[in-house]
């Protein structure tokens, strides 16, 4: 007997091929919330939605909050149509993705920012384009007492100006849909901090809040002045009561089960809206 939640993996093999197959057993509540979430969505151009993230987005494929916003808005009837391409590559930030987007790469390094895990990108029409970035943009290492971010915010602004006028140029007809980072279990990243430091001479720590949350305030800042909708996480992870279950505990970053949930549910939301 199962009981919620739960999570089942069953892999097939033929000549030589696998496939995973999940199965996730969920609270009865949360189905129904995310079923009739989806079946509020009455987008407006329902079809194609490009996914731009890092491992947020890239992990756990399969059943991901990609996976589960295809399977709620596509399954059990409703047939949407509306199908999620996900480009999430696990360790991105806004630099690697402006210039593997804009082809800046050096062709002796075939390598290089994973460009060809982007290859077919620019084959299909997007309605929509979701960048969900944040994470590795705002770490921050022990070396600097963690005052400077991986990527400076000057920097970023300036990569996501390079972003969306890029994303414009190539998809003048896909509404841009703009994330802001989600809040972390903090609590745990500055435990594993002290414990990699007790055998290290550095660390980088994700999730701090004054970082993210100016992240967060540019984030807003470019969705209003190109007319890009804006997607809040930050906020709605930041408060809920449930904050500690969204995440891994092994890192704190990374999203749990119950996080894929919790995203998949704040997108459905956002899509019942969006024009």
């Amino acid at each position: 007997i199962l009981t919620a939640p739960a999570l089942l993996q069953f892999t097939a093999g033929y000549k030589g091929a696998a496939e995973k197959v999940f199965v996730e057993v969920v609270p009865a509540e949360e189905y129904r919330r995310l079923s009739e979430a989806a079946g509020a969505v009455r987008m407006t151009r329902p079809g194609n939605v490009l996914i731009l993230g890092d491992s947020l987005s890239d992990f756990d494929r399969g059943r991901n909050y990609v996976d589960q916003l295809s399977f709620y808005l596509n399954g059990g009837g409703k047939e949407q149509g509306i199908a999620f391409f996900n480009y999430g590559i696990g360790g991105d930030d806004i630099k690697r993705v402006a210039r593997r987007v804009a082809h800046q790469f050096d062709s002796r390094k075939p390598d290089e920012y994973f460009q060809a895990r982007y290859a077919g990108i620019d084959g299909r029409n997007y309605d929509y384009i979701l960048i969900f970035l944040g994470q590795n943009d705002t770490k921050a290492s022990s070396e600097s007492n963690y005052a400077t971010t991986f990527i400076t915010l000057p920097e970023c602004e300036k990569y996501w100006e390079s972003l969306i006028a890029t994303l414009k140029e190539r998809f003048p007809a896909a509404k841009l849909i703009l994330c802001s980072p989600i809040h972390t279990d903090s609590a745990r990243q500055q435990e594993i901090a002290r414990i990699i430091l007790a055998g290290k001479p550095n660390v980088w720590m994700f999730g701090i809040e004054r970082h993210m949350e100016n992240y967060d305030a540019l984030i807003r800042k470019l969705a209003e002045k190109h007319n890009a909708s804006y997607l809040d996480f930050y906020t709605p992870s930041k408060t809920s009561p449930e904050r500690k279950k969204l995440f891994k505990s092994e890192d704190g970053v990374h999203l749990s089960a119950a996080g894929e949930r919790f995203v998949a549910g704040l997108v459905l939301d956002f899509f019942r809206t969006v024009k």
